[in-house]
């Protein structure tokens, strides 16, 4: 179960997902009626060749079906139990979710392990003096009195719950429950491995975003410092997962771990998506699945929740367990850990009891968190640096937060990782002792042996301040991770995806001006990059919003949903973004949110990097055309550029107004077009900017500012009806 929702395992090797399931096999996994059975039944792979398997246990539901091994309650009290068990047994619920379980006698109208002719039914309800809240609901849970090791291969088929608010699941838990009601004696690290779970939040109605996890509690290092070998799933950010492309509540589909040791295998209709590093240590495990109905996760919303009790049965055709015995083609032997050299500590943490405390302002910063040469060759000989970072929690579980690592020196041009090592909000829960690593092999060996200078440095950037503890700074042996045996040609995993993308569509050359869109001066530094990164985990849960999309003015509006809160907002402004940067990432950061509307305020930087109003005006234009192509009849307020007095950011007063008056003449002539007039609200009478509404660089919008803009735009959204 995912106690810690978001956690960011790193990918090292990667696979495509390939095509769609063929029409054949998807419909034969989600066929209704109970799959075919043999004499004794096999694991669903379509590629079977060479494996061999002995069945342990074989729980097949239904009381009409001739192969059932599981009849009615009381058959299924012999190797279940109905109540989830955490801390020693106080509680019969997580946390996490609202739902709380229930074990009622087999034909009472309260039960919630129901069963029909050919399944078990795993029931969601609310109870009379219930409702949509936590404890409100109640609903069904499988807790396995079968221990369950490494060498076991697991499956269930069955069709999930759906509808938004909802998190079907699938968990292998340590520990085993003896009858006296005692338990295994827990390890310090608490393993878990998730089969699947699925978090229909907001914009989610569809059961069809799969994730899968293994759990580090108490510290990675404890489980072998977990990596995925190879996977088909997306980083969103905040996740990752695997859009299906279909919704699992309405067919019936098989899921499956193949417990290698050291390394699991998730499957999904007999097809791998997924391989992790993964050791496990401390008693056997046992299987939970469990109905849970209801979130209680940061920054999770469930406002389009509905009590639609029809949605909430999960049923089970079949859970079943083998040995996967080793064979010359099958199973693959134990993976070893990857070969670790010891780590060698960097020096500006020797000095500072392996502690450093870092103030980011927010934005774009560099805090060196070593300046000594000696580091230099350490890395040379142990090019895996590392440092663990923790970030105090965010009291609202609002806005964005990126860091990676950089290194400078003779010899050597300033290098940042490639990616982002980090791109989550600490969210209420903040976060604890995150290890970013960055395999520097192919850059250290440029280095001097002994430079003149060398540093290590921090990269941040964020919508705020914050405190930042990076700690164990250190360098580990670069050996490349040992690798399973991977698929063979015409294999791989093959699973539909409607978004197999990484993340948004990386912006043009800036040197290449004819890779651009539109007309006019061009901007794309790196913190734009990451904030647009940072949009794209936001995708999901904007749907059907009122899109505001800008430069730094909107971008700067964080009290953007306090500003309305009659209506669902999402922010789409980019510091530093003129118009030409607005037209080239307006379908995929605006339109693809199918918003219900979008307000547009754009053009200061383009005059204070000496663009022409019309070349501001055409691409407004451009925009407007493409809304009317993707998205016809769709409303759209255009937003006057308001009045500047930044020496540093001069703009001539000429060029605003013609600007300025550009846009009033297009919205009065483009159809479901609306006009905002920011300047007249937010200027004095000789159109200087008001102080009122100003901070002190006479540039950007105080809070009184943008409560003063969402006056005039509230009352356009009501007589839309938004």
């Amino acid at each position: 179960m995912t106690r810690n929702c978001f956690r960011r395992i790193g990918v090292l090797l990667a696979i495509s997902a390939g095509t769609a399931l063929n029409a054949v096999e998807a419909a034969n996994a989600g066929d209704s009626k109970p799959a075919a059975t043999a004499a004794e039944p096999r694991p669903l792979l379509l590629k079977p060749e060479g494996q061999q398997f002995k069945l342990l246990k074989n729980w097949t539901f239904g009381n009409a079906r001739p192969d059932a091994t599981v009849r009615n309650k009381a058959e299924l009290d012999q190797d279940f139990y109905y109540r989830y068990i955490w801390e020693n047994g106080k509680l019969d619920k997580f946390k996490t979710y609202w739902s709380y379980h229930r074990d009622y006698p087999e034909g009472d109208p309260k039960s919630l392990h129901v069963f029909g002719d050919h399944a078990l039914v795993l029931k969601g309800r609310i109870p009379p003096d219930g409702g949509l809240r936590e404890r409100g609901i109640e609903s069904g849970l499988l807790r396995g009195k079968i221990p369950v090791t490494p060498g076991m291969y697991i499956e269930m088929r069955a069709k999930l719950t759906g509808g938004v608010g909802v998190w079907p699941n699938f968990w292998l838990e340590e520990g085993v429950q003896s009858p006296d009601g005692t338990f295994s004696q827990p390890p310090k690290a608490l393993p878990e491995i998730d089969i699947f779970e699925f978090f229909n939040w907001d914009g989610r109605p569809q059961t069809r975003i799969l994730t899968g996890n293994v759990q580090t509690f108490g510290g990675a290092a404890a489980y072998g410092h977990p990596y995925d070998i190879f996977t088909t799933f997306t980083n969103a950010g905040y996740e990752k997962h695997l859009d299906l492309g279909f919704d699992c509540s309405k067919d019936f589909h098989v899921f499956a771990l193949d417990w290698v040791e050291n390394a699991p295998i998730w499957l999904l209709d007999g097809k791998p998506i997924k391989q992790t590093y993964y050791e496990w240590h401390g008693p056997p495990a046992h299987v939970v699945v469990a109905n849970s109905i209801g979130m209680n996760l940061p920054g999770v919303k469930q406002t389009q929740m509905v009590a639609d009790e029809k949605q909430w049965d999960y049923t089970i055709d079949y859970i079943r367990i083998w040995e996967h015995q080793p064979s010359a083609t099958g199973i693959m032997p134990p993976v070893p850990p990857r070969p670790r050299a010891a780590p060698q500590v960097l020096n500006a943490f020797e000095k500072t009891g392996g502690r450093l405390t870092v103030a980011a302002t927010g934005k774009w910063e560099s805090p060196v968190l070593s300046a000594s040469n000696a580091d230099a060759a350490k890395l040379k000989a142990n090019p895996l640096l590392k440092v663990d970072i923790s970030v105090p929690a965010d009291a609202q579980d609002a806005g964005w937060f990126n860091v990676k690592l950089a290194i400078n020196g003779e010899g050597i041009a300033r290098t940042e990782s490639p990616k982002w090592l980090l791109e989550r909000r600490p969210g209420t829960s903040g976060i604890n002792n995150e290890t970013l690593t960055w395999d520097l092999t192919d850059v250290v060996s440029k280095l001097p042996d002994h430079p003149n200078w060398f540093k290590i440095e921090l990269v941040t950037q964020g919508d705020h301040g914050r405190t930042i503890y990076a700690s164990n700074l250190r360098a580990e042996g670069g050996a490349a991770p040992a690798k399973l045996a991977e698929p063979k040609a015409g294999t791989a995993p093959a699973v539909a995806a409607a978004d197999n993308a990484t993340g948004p569509v990386p912006y043009p050359n800036a040197s290449n001006e004819r890779e651009w869109p539109g007309k006019g001066p061009i901007r794309s530094f790196d913190f734009m990059v990451g904030e647009r990164k940072a949009f794209w985990t936001q995708r999901q849960k904007d749907q059907g919003a009122i899109v505001f999309v800008g430069d730094s003015l909107t971008g700067g509006w964080k009290n953007l949903a306090k500003d309305f809160p009659k209506f669902q907002v999402a922010n789409r402004g980019v510091g530093g973004d003129v118009s030409r940067g607005a037209l080239f990432r307006f379908k995929e950061d605006v339109l693809s949110l199918n918003p219900k509307a979008v307000v547009i305020e754009i053009g200061n930087n383009d005059l204070t990097a000496s663009g022409s109003p019309a070349d501001m005006l055409s691409n407004l234009a451009a925009m407007l055309a493409m809304v009317d192509k993707e998205r016809p009849g769709m409303p759209v307020v255009l937003c006057t550029i308001p009045p500047s007095a930044n020496p540093k950011a001069p703009v001539k007063a000429n060029d605003r107004q013609a600007m300025n008056d550009g846009i009033r003449q297009m919205a009065s002539e483009h159809k479901n077009t609306h006009f905002c007039d920011l300047y007249a609200a937010a200027a004095t009478a000789d159109g200087s900017p008001n102080p009122e509404y100003f901070v002190a660089d006479k540039l950007h919008l105080s809070d009184a500012g943008r409560a003063k803009w969402a006056e005039l735009l509230t009352p356009i959204f009501e007589k839309l009806k938004l």
